[in-house]
């Protein structure tokens, strides 16, 4: 399995999912009718114990990680993380369904937990638990991958990206906010330094609403 033909699969679905659930599956039927796995190979919801370090006091913590879809294929275990972020749309598909996508908002938050996703891949990956994996993100929100300007204050400027997924954690732009604000909880305050810096190409996708576009990394 490769990046290229993650990038296919994504890159021909034209429906417009109403939820992340919805388009877990059906990457995975697609799975199953293009790359002849096994339904018996195909496992959503697999949990895994992840190492975390906590930003604020350096402790180490071992924590429950669901990974959205694992598949056994060639031999090989592979790791699928879903991102599927929506600003509000509203209209009627080929099957004259109505679809309603709400303003999700929280770009901060899919950021950050983007990058949490591909930290917990290549932790599994290290630990020997998978062999490959991939942290997908599937958005009609361009506000997510617009470039901004370096010198913006925004208290996620260090998890933006366009292009490019850094090395380095630097960690939330949160000097002088509450000691109980949000990014400051235990779930928001962990260290994901990643193994190397990872390149963004955001594909335009084939959807019935021409608005959607998606990136896939690959970490192996």
């Amino acid at each position: 399995m490769t990046k290229k033909e993650i990038e296919k699969i994504l890159g021909s679905q034209s429906r417009v999912y109403n939820s992340e659930n919805e388009l877990v599956l059906h990457f995975a039927i697609d799975l199953i009718l293009q790359h002849k796995i096994s339904i018996e190979n195909i496992y959503f919801e697999r949990c895994f114990s992840v190492e975390f370090v906590t930003r604020s006091n350096g402790k180490t913590k071992n924590k429950e990680s669901y990974i959205d879809l694992v598949t056994l294929m060639d031999k090989k275990r592979i790791g699928f993380e879903f991102k599927y972020c929506t600003r509000e749309l509203n209209f009627k598909d080929y099957n004259e369904i109505d679809i309603k996508l709400k303003n999700q908002s929280g770009n901060d938050a899919i950021r950050f937990g983007f990058r949490k996703d591909i930290y917990r891949l290549e932790t599994l990956i290290k630990e020997r638990e998978l062999d490959l994996g991939f942290a997908i993100l599937l958005t009609n929100d361009k506000n997510l991958f617009k470039s901004y300007p370096a010198e913006n204050k925004f208290l996620d400027k260090n998890y933006r990206f366009t292009n490019l997924i850094l090395k380095e954690d630097l960690g939330w732009y949160n000097n002088g906010t509450p000691d109980k604000h949000w990014t400051k909880n235990e779930k928001n305050d962990v260290i994901l330094d990643l193994s190397k810096p990872y390149a963004i190409n955001w594909e335009k996708g084939s959807h019935t609403n021409d608005s959607f576009h998606f990136c896939v990394v690959e970490i192996n």
